[in-house]
């Protein structure tokens, strides 16, 4: 098949939406597949790349966090489009890409189909004062954008059940994101421990991820202040919208020097940090499926986080971690995974177990082939 996958952001950003599409991409090529991606560039330059298309662009920002937009779809990319002639576009955003993808589709009268990585009732607070109206917003936006398609992709029931509640009457279809096991078992001699001058006797607690408001980072860094031990150095990952807030708060907490920035991380290192860790957290609720979440347990690092629906089958209490509702749960779960190292081992040896059954590449690879092929089908019977 021709494949044309639309997304606002790709690399070198670093996000769970990106980290998706990359693992698609390369699942689909392996599988015999001609994929490509049409994305915007940082940059007013438009530039064409092994198979990805990056349209010149400019930041917007005030509509949402990295957001970038363009005037008019770049004619040369366009009518390369046409020429190549894609059987489907697999749309990964819903913003102005995706207004590129509907004309696409239409101009070649093939299907699109959408996924839905991002619940934007959690993300009012970059659109509306007002949370229940910021709500109802999110659900009439996500309403319009998926009855213009063929179809939609889920990650987990969590989503399918939400969209279910919005009354969506369209195909939605539950595949869960593989990942790169393979790249992030590829570390390089980096070690976190003498990179950031972290000694022996200290175990280090983990957040890894886009630092957004969202991800309640906060409530982890309470939870750590409340804990009755000096062991523990919680290294917080990633960039984000809400990073200078964060900085800000972090510096006046009781465990200041405890807490490790590293801002954004290159990719060849991220292995490094999830493997040489004690235990990943989150308090997110923000979450359609948590590839960090997984990522983590790739690397045989268990998981403590918030009880949330996107993580059945992932997060199984007692062998991948534990899931926590209060303090003191997180700081029971906390405790008992730090205090014992066979009880981290075999957890961690789970963990892998699990991801390498489920979640690669390759397996959901093979679940997007085969909704492409229905979505093609059922489109076919309209033409």
């Amino acid at each position: 098949m021709k494949i044309l996958i639309t997304t606002d952001t790709y690399r070198p950003t670093i996000n769970g939406v990106v980290t998706s599409i990359d693992s698609l991409k390369k699942a689909l090529d392996r599988r015999g597949h001609d994929t490509r991606i049409l994305t915007f560039s940082d940059s007013f330059n438009s530039r064409q790349d092994e198979g990805i298309y990056y349209m010149g662009s400019f930041g917007a920002g005030k509509f949402y966090p990295d957001a970038r937009m363009n005037k008019l779809l770049y004619n040369r990319f366009y009518e390369d489009i046409m020429d190549w002639k894609p059987d489907i576009i697999h749309s990964q955003t819903e913003f102005t890409m995706f207004i590129q993808a509907k004309k696409i589709a239409k101009d070649l009268n093939i299907p699109l189909l959408h996924t839905y990585h991002t619940i934007y009732e959690d993300y009012t607070h970059y659109f509306s004062l007002n949370k229940k109206i910021g709500k109802e917003l999110a659900k009439q936006f996500t309403k319009q954008i998926i009855k213009m398609t063929d179809g939609v992709v889920v990650p987990t029931n969590k989503i399918y059940n939400l969209l279910k509640d919005y009354n969506i009457k369209e195909d939605i279809y539950v595949a869960p994101t593989g990942i790169n096991v393979q790249k992030l078992s590829k570390c390089d001699d980096f070690d976190i421990r003498k990179g950031y001058k972290i000694s022996e006797d200290k175990h280090i607690v983990l957040f890894l991820g886009r630092i957004g408001k969202e991800k309640n980072i906060t409530e982890i860094l309470q939870y750590l202040e409340n804990i009755n031990r000096d062991d523990i150095v919680f290294i917080i990952a990633g960039a984000g919208p809400f990073l200078s807030d964060l900085k800000e708060i972090c510096a006046k907490s009781k465990i200041k020097d405890r807490l490790i920035f590293t801002g954004m991380i290159d990719s060849s290192k991220v292995g490094n940090f999830y493997s040489q860790s004690d235990v990943f957290v989150s308090a997110s609720t923000s979450e359609t499926q948590g590839l960090t979440f997984i990522e983590s347990m790739a690397c045989k690092t268990p998981i403590i986080c918030r009880h949330d629906d996107c993580l059945d089958g992932v997060l199984i209490n007692g062998k991948t971690g534990f899931g926590f509702s209060t303090e003191d749960e997180f700081i029971g779960y906390l405790n008992k995974i730090l205090d014992n190292k066979d009880l981290r081992d075999e957890m961690g040896n789970n963990c892998k177990q699990l991801v390498d059954e489920n979640y690669t590449e390759d397996s959901f690879a093979r679940k997007i082939e085969k909704i492409y092929l229905k979505v093609i089908e059922n489109h076919a019977k309209f033409i």
